[in-house]
């Protein structure tokens, strides 16, 4: 595990947490800590730093796991996804998955807390900060022809929100691409 997504675990409960038991739980000086800090804020990750305290998120940070993700799937749908991939950081969840096309089952998962490269309509660049939207491309086959899956995205991207809705995620909304 790297040090920022180590760092990340530390703080993700958005509590305090000294610069000292952060260099002794990542083995770095505590000079070290704070570089890693500044690498988080790089990343879009809102840190406070408060002298006698120490560290702390802005707010509470929950970060993929994959055997969360699949206890809470139910047994169906865990059976049409053979296979969760979760990535810190990648260029795009999409691009990655067709760069691997020939490779992939149907029902493959690619999950990111962040994307570098993301795109949207028209190749246009999809800003995607770390931690704070879901970024996720799911390989499927379909026997239908582009113009009869038109409406899915928007379809399917409804379906989400108001999942997330019903689990008590609050501002849960589409941004259309761009």
């Amino acid at each position: 595990m790297s040090h920022s997504l180590k760092l990340l675990s530390l703080l993700a409960d958005g509590r305090f947490r000294s610069g000292e038991f952060l260099g002794r739980e990542l083995g770095l000086s505590r000079g070290a800590v704070w570089k890693q800090i500044q690498g988080l804020k790089n990343l879009g990750v809102e840190c406070h730093s408060v002298k006698g305290k120490g560290y702390r998120l802005a707010a509470p940070l929950e970060l993929l796991q994959p055997q969360s993700i699949l206890a809470s799937v139910d047994e169906c749908a865990r059976n049409l996804l053979p296979d969760i991939e979760i990535h810190q950081e990648i260029h795009s969840t999409n691009r990655h998955l067709m760069e691997r096309l020939g490779a992939l089952q149907c029902g493959h998962v690619c999950l990111a807390e962040r994307q570098t490269a993301g795109r949207g309509r028209r190749g246009r660049p999809w800003v995607s900060p770390f931690g704070r939207n879901i970024y996720l491309s799911l390989y499927w086959q379909y026997s239908l022809s582009p113009s009869e899956l038109s409406g899915l995205a928007l379809a399917v991207g409804v379906a989400v929100a108001e999942a997330l809705h019903a689990l008590g995620v609050e501002g849960a909304a589409l941004k259309w691409p761009n």
